[in-house]
C-alpha cells in the first residue's frame, strides 16, 4: 500500500509533512494538518490554488506525493440571538449552534454572514442565496420570500424580521 507525502504549508512559511493513504479524505488531511499545527479552523488549498472538497479522496482532488498544500488560518466568526449562538468562519464548511433556537435542517456550506433577530438566523451563502432558521414569528421561516432572496449582498436584522439588500 503506498503512501502519500504532502507538504502542507502556512502562510507564515511554516510548512509540515503529512502522510496519507490516497485513500484517505481531504477532510482527513485537514484534521491531521490541524492537529500539526494546533489550528483548529482551516480550508486547504492544492498546488494550483484550488481549495480542496474535503468529501472526496486525496486522490480524486488530483492530489499526488510530495506536492505541496497551502493551509489557509479562517477567523472564527459568533453571532448571538437573544437565546441562542451561531459560530461559523466565512467561506467554511459548516456551522455550529447551541441555545434554545431551532437547530438548522440543511447545514449550511460556504456561509458569507449571519445576522440574528430576537430568536431566530439568516446566513448569506457563497451562491447569494439565504438560509433562515429558528421562530418563524422572528424571521426563522423564509420560503415565502425565497425566490426573492438571490444575490444578496448584505443582511440586517431587526428583533423580529430580516432586511436583504441585493446586488
Amino acid at each position: 500500500l503506498r503512501s502519500l507525502k504532502l507538504e502542507v504549508s502556512l502562510p507564515s512559511g511554516r510548512s509540515e509533512v503529512i502522510t496519507l493513504s490516497p485513500s484517505a479524505s481531504v477532510g482527513d488531511l485537514k484534521l491531521a494538518t490541524q492537529r500539526a499545527f494546533g489550528q483548529r479552523y482551516l480550508r486547504l488549498a492544492g498546488p494550483q490554488g484550488r481549495l480542496l472538497d474535503p468529501t472526496k479522496s486525496l486522490e480524486l482532488n488530483g492530489l499526488k506525493d510530495g506536492d505541496s498544500i497551502a493551509a489557509i488560518a479562517l477567523q472564527p466568526k459568533i453571532v448571538a440571538s437573544s437565546s441562542a449562538f451561531v459560530m461559523w468562519c466565512v467561506g467554511g464548511d459548516r456551522i455550529v449552534t447551541w441555545g434554545s433556537d431551532q437547530p438548522v435542517r440543511n447545514q449550511p456550506i460556504n456561509v458569507q454572514q449571519i445576522q440574528s433577530s430576537t430568536h431566530a438566523f439568516a446566513a448569506i451563502m457563497g451562491d447569494g442565496s439565504v438560509v433562515t432558521w429558528g421562530n418563524p414569528e422572528h424571521g426563522g421561516r423564509s420560503e415565502a420570500v425565497r425566490d426573492q432572496l438571490r444575490n444578496v449582498q448584505q443582511l440586517k436584522a431587526t428583533n423580529g424580521a430580516f432586511a436583504a439588500i441585493l446586488a
